[in-house]
Formats: C-alpha cells, structure tokens, sequence
C-alpha cells in the first residue's frame, strides 16, 4: 500500500490525535515509522525521552528571532 507508506513517512516525527477514539494520542517514530500509543503525560514524556530524534543547535538557529510587543486593549 503505497498511500499507506506515504502517509506515514510525511507524519514521521509527529503527535496524533485520533479525536473519535477519546481523544487517544499516538506517536510516530521517525525512525522505524510505528505509531505509539500515549497513554497520558508521563508515558509520552518518557516515551519522547525514549524514542525522540531531538533538536540540533543548526535547526534551533532556524527559528526566527522576533520581538514581542504587548497589544494595546
């Protein structure tokens, strides 16, 4: 199923919600592209500590730098 396999490669690294199922939450591994269930917070935590890829100093400098201004009421 190719649908399928692409699919999966463009969540790779990503959270889902699966809304109809009680707002069950999945993980899919950027490595091996299995999804894994998120029972609740800590297993999501370690799960990430487990299984996540991390960020790089290089993909950190991508983010663009702003400035935060307070909005007048």
């Amino acid at each position: 199923k190719s649908g399928d396999q692409k699919l999966v490669n463009r969540l790779r690294g990503r959270i889902l919600l699966q809304v109809q199922q009680l707002g069950e939450a999945w993980y899919i591994n950027p490595k091996d592209g299995k999804r894994y269930y998120l029972k609740d917070g800590e297993a999501a935590y370690q799960l990430m500590r487990k299984l996540s890829i991390g960020i790089t100093n290089e993909n950190l400098r991508k983010i663009p730098v702003g400035k935060i201004e307070e909005i007048a009421r």
